[in-house]
């Protein structure tokens, strides 16, 4: 059991909040150091679009680096930047199967890798690059950039704390890739949710004093956080 008591009041993180994620709009995709194409002829981009759903975009401590994998299922955009100024490209999929693009986004379907193709205006391969994706088998959970492992997470009245969703594969690797995410709040007299509920992150509020249970599911996995609230003092 372990107690979370932000010593700034609400409002104050709120505004906190609101100014971190201007920050973080405003320097989300040239952050990102690239992936070297397996011809080396320019740069893949893994993109963030701060659409709160993706939660390796959310780690700060990853350097945004491209992800190790995505998750099975998920959607994600990539950018290229050739060495050599080349303006005409086109990214298209070596595995019409398994690696769809609609409106933008690439959708890995199955598990496994498979090819990303740069095509010139010619219709040649100028260069490419294998995306990998594994199976989500679980959700890995964080509050306040803390990774919960589960046990009773104990919170103070009146106080604002994040919580955070990235699916995890079987050998630990966290995904990229934007899921479908529902959070749930078992008593919301209890604890009450300050921003969307469709999001891999969530912003809550621990109302007055009692137990409840915070429950994230992304398809068939789900992580729960039984909370208890007291009063302040």
């Amino acid at each position: 059991m372990a107690l979370l008591s932000p010593t700034k009041p609400a409002a104050h993180r709120r505004a906190v909040g609101a100014l971190i994620a201007l920050v973080g709009l405003a320097a989300c995709d040239f952050a990102d150091p690239g992936r070297t194409g397996e011809l080396d002829r320019g740069r893949f981009y893994y993109s963030c679009e701060n659409t709160h759903d993706d939660g390796f975009c959310d780690r700060g401590d990853l350097s945004r680096e491209f992800p190790t994998a995505v998750a099975v299922g998920s959607s994600f955009r990539l950018d290229y930047e050739p060495n050599d100024g080349t303006v005409h490209f086109d990214i298209i999929s070596g595995c019409l199967d398994c690696l769809q693009r609609t409106d933008g986004r690439w959708t890995m379907t199955t598990e496994g890798r498979a090819p990303l193709l740069v095509e010139n205006s010619s219709g040649e391969i100028y260069d490419l690059l294998h995306i990998e994706a594994k199976p989500a088998t679980d959700l890995v959970v964080r509050v306040d950039d803390e990774t919960w492992p589960g046990d009773t997470l104990v919170l103070i009245a009146g106080t604002l704390h994040d919580f955070g969703a990235t699916p995890e594969a079987a050998d630990g690797t966290e995904l990229g890739g934007s899921l479908e995410y529902e959070w749930t709040i078992a008593d919301t007299s209890i604890i009450e949710a300050w921003s969307s509920e469709n999001r891999n992150d969530i912003e809550l509020q621990a109302l007055a004093a009692g137990e409840t249970t915070v429950t994230v599911r992304s398809g068939d996995l789900s992580f729960e956080i039984p909370v208890e609230v007291r009063e302040a003092g």
